[in-house]
């Protein structure tokens, strides 16, 4: 970015330095004071002011209008250069600068989304796992599966009501979620 506005500035003062050579030759070395003179001295005036000029006039520092009046002044050419600078700054340049950031978010964006699945995904898991073994350790006889007396009485227990509760699961719906498991009503639950 700073290269292509370096470039321009260079191409745009190589105008105004002839402007005012021109002058200085035309009016036998006087010191050009018009206004036009004055406005590229402070706007122009160097490449420092050039790039910063160029630079304020794609970012609203100054009206970019401004700026290509005083330039069409110096010659047509450069005011028609101006206009190209403008152009290919704004449509080319900012728009790419624009998109890559887009872009980049995006991926964060899609990226994040993924991890956020794998994180449910792995708590799922996790709470499947922990769920099973507390189905496992309730079975107290290592049939394979529970029994509605099995569950009743290994619920009987508070560290076990506790652990039940840590699932967010409420002790007093117990029946409720054993029932729920129960789907062909045998009054036994496959681990």
């Amino acid at each position: 970015l700073f290269f292509i506005m370096y470039f321009f500035a260079l191409f745009f003062l190589h105008g105004v330095s002839e402007h005012f050579r021109t002058y200085y030759e035309d009016n036998d070395g006087a010191i050009c004071e018009t206004s036009l003179c004055l406005e590229l001295q402070s706007l122009c005036g160097d490449v420092v002011n050039m790039v910063l000029s160029l630079f304020m006039s794609i970012c609203g520092g100054v009206d970019w209008r401004d700026l290509w009046v005083i330039l069409r002044d110096v010659s047509w050419v450069y005011g028609w250069a101006f206009i190209f600078y403008i152009f290919f700054m704004v449509f080319g340049v900012l728009n790419v600068v624009v998109a890559t950031f887009v872009e980049q978010s995006s991926l964060i964006s899609r990226r994040d989304r993924e991890l956020v699945t794998q994180n449910e995904l792995e708590k799922n898991r996790q709470y499947y796992n922990n769920i099973r073994r507390f189905f496992q350790e309730a079975d107290i006889d290592g049939s394979g599966s529970l029994s509605w007396r099995e569950f009743e009485d290994y619920l009987g227990d508070e560290n076990v009501q506790a652990y039940f509760q840590s699932f967010e699961l409420d002790v007093t719906q117990a029946n409720t979620l054993f029932r729920l498991l129960d789907w062909d009503e045998s009054d036994d639950v496959d681990i």
